[in-house]
């Protein structure tokens, strides 16, 4: 009888996902129609003008591809990136970021996600992190939440090293129960933002920092 009901529990916990995830598929569809169709000056014409996002195929897997010209040099920009400690002050979906092993370059980092548009919904899982300075930072799941995360930070010097492009690449396979096209369809609301969280950011520090020279 307990194991009848456990199974009965699990059928209809794996039902109900199911059945949210294709109200939120229906939503999106939706939200994409009608943003695409809306005036120039309206809400919803502004949220798309966000970073684009594009898909490449990178190992194998289908990564999701955004990009954004940050104005302030490359060690700014690498300066917020590389500060695990403070990440959860600068980026709004990240709510945990607990580094538990520091081998200089290489870090082993406990992250707790919670996706816009989702109340109490978090994922936790445990990442290896790869830093080369200045420029590029790539990471993967070792465990937890999802059956793969991976993705990279890239930083290129631009305008004579007073911007930076930035490059964010990000996989993730949810499993069966998570669809590749549940999972795009957070991404589109969520690379974006944090894009822009790095953005402001960095831009920030960097007119502190100028200020701060031109002072002394």
């Amino acid at each position: 009888m307990k194991f009848y009901l456990l199974t009965s529990i699990k059928k209809l916990t794996v039902i109900r996902f199911v059945a949210i995830a294709v109200t939120l598929l229906a939503i999106s569809s939706a939200s994409f129609v009608y943003a695409s169709n809306a005036p120039a000056n309206s809400p919803q014409a502004q949220s798309a003008a966000k970073p684009a996002l594009t898909e490449e195929v990178l190992k194998g897997k289908p990564y999701v591809i955004t990009k954004m010209l940050v104005s302030a040099p490359i060690e700014q920009v690498w300066k917020v990136l590389a500060d695990l400690k403070n990440a959860t002050h600068v980026f709004p979906v990240l709510k945990k970021c607990d580094v538990l092993e520091d081998h200089g370059t290489t870090k082993v980092a406990r992250q707790v996600i919670a996706p816009s548009g989702m109340p109490g919904t978090t994922y936790d899982y445990v990442l290896t992190i790869q830093q080369t300075a200045p420029s590029f930072i790539e990471w993967h799941r070792l465990s937890g939440d999802f059956k793969a995360v991976e993705g990279f930070w890239k930083l290129e010097s631009t305008d004579s090293g007073h911007s930076t492009m930035v490059t964010y690449g990000s996989y993730i396979d949810g499993g069966f129960f998570l669809p590749q096209a549940l999972i795009k369809h957070q991404a589109r609301k969520d690379l974006p933002s944090t894009l822009l969280a790095l953005k402001n950011q960095a831009e920030l520090n960097n007119q502190i920092a100028s200020r701060a020279a031109a002072i002394q």
